[in-house]
């Protein structure tokens, strides 16, 4: 794990905060799979699929590179899975798996529709809600660790900005100007 426990508890923080949003719906369980919201609560963006019960322990499930996720997340359980099949398997084993009838929170409005369907085979009598509206509103408001990269990101914009500038001239190439940047 490459995370500091100040980061840990940032992303453990925005967890518990999707796993209020999840009992307040009604909702069993969420499984995060798109790049920005899996860094946004995992701490990476590694080929993943994120497991979050309503309540307890997430669990990551790595599509590739598993040592490489393995090491960029705070997650204490990650396991190897190439597939739906695999996970759904994994956890059962952990004492995880939906119960027919249960809500399950996924990114429906960006996500293929072969997925959308191979989840409802392999998650069979659960009902998938769209998980990215929740998202989407837990994300308007930003944590410390977002201001500070947002600000730093400003702060290298401008200083961008001012290097085009000063380099901007007639007659001065366009790889010119670029290579002020880099």
């Amino acid at each position: 794990m490459t995370h500091g426990s100040t980061h840990s508890e940032v992303y453990r923080k925005r967890l518990e905060q999707l796993q209020a949003n999840l009992r307040d719906k009604g909702w069993q369980a969420a499984l995060v799979m798109q790049p920005r919201d899996l860094y946004y609560y995992a701490g990476t963006a590694q080929p993943a699929n994120l497991w979050v019960p309503d309540e307890g322990d997430p669990v990551l499930f790595t599509r590739r590179v598993h040592k490489l996720a393995q090491e960029a997340t705070w997650i204490d359980h990650t396991v190897s899975a190439g597939g739906f099949g695999e996970m759904s398997r994994a956890l059962a084993d952990v004492e995880l798996s939906l119960a027919s009838g249960a809500v399950l929170g996924v990114e429906q409005d960006v996500l293929p529709y072969r997925l959308v369907e191979s989840l409802k085979k392999n998650l069979e009598g659960v009902k998938l809600e769209n998980l990215s509206p929740t998202i989407l509103q837990q994300r308007l408001v930003k944590d410390d660790e977002e201001l500070a990269r947002i600000r730093k990101a400003v702060e290298l914009w401008e200083k961008g900005h001012e290097a085009i500038m000063e380099t901007l001239a007639v007659g001065v190439a366009e790889y010119e100007v670029a290579a002020t940047m880099e």
